[in-house]
């Protein structure tokens, strides 16, 4: 059963790398093709901080040999058709060009896609360490309603990257939903804990130079050690695994694109008028 799974979605997925201004990847989520489109997780924060975007698709369906997709942050804003959000988690359109897609397969999606609680589904995704994709199996242990959204709850190993992944039903093959990054407590505790660190660490720096023992300024130390602090949380955050995860459910996803697409249409036709 998982193994057509892998076969018939490992030529859909890729990952999505975001690389700072030192060409360092700092961020990675997982994508997918749909139409001339990728699906992938919303993540502002991270398009802030990228310098370029590196879209990588799977060796194993390039003789070992791709050529990644590189666009500048400014072409990836312009690329972006909208995103599908509420206050929680959200996906991301990326308009992508035939040429660029590679040997990326489009999959499909339809909104009759069968997705009772117990479904035995399958992940197929990146992580924050690996490009290299895998195959997660899991099921779908609930539906719950978060700030007025409705979303899958998936139970299986979740990590960083695997935002942005297709959700297949494990038994017939289809495209359920998208997973999505979620606000559970690890998420609100990581923000928490930062936001008290910034805040010491601004402290700290306007009581730099007021005092010193000898030639050590404590000031300056105490910085260092909340700098060091911040950088632990990160990383234990980032390296975290769940038990349980979240999905975009595949109805909402595909109503959005269709709005997308109409809204599309609408203003070419009037650009079409006024010539």
């Amino acid at each position: 059963m998982y193994r057509s799974v892998w076969k018939n979605f490992i030529k859909s997925v890729c990952s999505i790398n975001y690389i700072n201004r030192y060409g360092i990847q700092f961020y990675r989520t997982s994508g997918f093709r749909y139409k001339d489109y990728l699906v992938s997780g919303y993540c502002p924060e991270e398009v802030r901080k990228a310098r370029r975007i590196e879209i990588c698709f799977c060796p194993e369906e390039t003789d070992g040999h791709t050529i990644p997709v590189n666009l500048t942050v400014r072409e990836f804003r312009e690329r972006l058709s909208g995103n599908v959000k509420n206050g929680s988690s959200g996906l991301m359109l990326i308009r992508m060009k035939s040429d660029e897609l590679g040997p990326l397969a489009s999959v499909e999606m339809t909104r009759q896609s069968d997705a009772e609680i117990g479904t035995p589904v399958a992940i197929i995704a990146c992580s924050r360490q690996m490009s290299q994709l895998s195959i997660k199996t899991g099921m779908i242990s609930s539906r719950v309603c978060i700030r007025g959204e409705n979303f899958l709850l998936v139970e299986s190993s979740i990590e960083q990257g695997n935002s942005g992944a297709p959700l297949i039903n494990g038994i017939t093959g289809d495209v359920i939903g998208v997973m999505v990054d979620s606000v559970p407590s690890p998420a609100q505790n990581h923000r928490k804990l930062k936001r008290i660190v910034d805040n010491n660490i601004r402290m700290l720096n306007n009581a730099t130079g007021r005092f010193s023992i000898g030639d050590i300024d404590p000031a300056q130390v105490l910085v260092a050690n909340q700098y060091m602090i911040k950088h632990l949380v990160k990383e234990l955050y980032l390296s975290s695994h769940r038990s349980i995860g979240f999905s975009v459910p595949v109805d909402r996803v595909l109503r959005y694109i269709r709005n997308i697409e109409h809204i599309s249409e609408f203003r070419t036709l009037n650009r079409e008028d006024s010539l």
